[in-house]
């Protein structure tokens, strides 16, 4: 697989003026990193995001809310395709926080149709993402969950610990900072 990938930023969630800005510059910082080809729908509709998706070229999707993105996450869904069709990252809520695919032959239409759906639908059923992927015949890995704002408090004040402990162990993947402080202030 030797195409550039492929970005989408499905915007999804509104956290609030504050924390959007912190968590849209940290995502920014972590992407100068990479060398993508990024696609900025303007909204989270399933005309919007399929029209970025439907490409036979490596393809890494990410929910703007994600907080504290990764570099060790966002690597690890796009090595994945060296053996995987498609890689699932779930948030705790059971949304998508994260998906990296290369859909190729004949049920590549249909697969991004219910990839796009599950970004586009709060209320996704991972398990049923999952038969669906599988049965139209990909090879599918679920990662370990994520966090994302739109997955309410319990999710924000998970994050912000996981954020300190990063700190506090120097942890290099720790990329988040300005979310980190906005947490910690809205958690006062």
């Amino acid at each position: 697989m030797s195409e550039r990938p492929r970005l989408i930023l499905i915007p999804m969630f509104d956290a609030g003026e504050e924390l959007n800005a912190a968590m849209a510059a940290d995502l920014e910082d972590l992407l100068t990193e990479y060398t993508f080809e990024i696609k900025r729908p303007d909204s989270a509709s399933n005309d919007a995001v399929l029209g970025q998706l439907s490409s036979n070229a490596p393809t890494l999707l990410i929910a703007r809310d994600m907080l504290n993105p990764s570099p060790a996450v966002i690597e690890s869904m796009v090595e994945a395709l060296e053996v995987f069709d498609i890689v699932l990252c779930p948030a705790f809520d059971g949304s998508l926080c994260a998906a990296s695919c290369y859909l190729e032959g004949n049920s590549a239409e249909p697969c991004a149709q219910a990839l796009t759906e599950a970004f586009c639908n709060s209320s996704t059923d991972l398990g049923g993402l999952t038969r669906t992927l599988v049965n139209f015949g990909f090879h599918v890995m679920v990662q370990p969950p994520w966090y994302r704002a739109s997955s309410g408090e319990g999710a924000l004040i998970f994050a912000l610990q996981h954020m300190e402990a990063m700190v506090l162990t120097e942890d290099e993947d720790f990329v988040a900072e300005r979310t980190r402080m906005v947490l910690l202030k809205r958690s006062k």
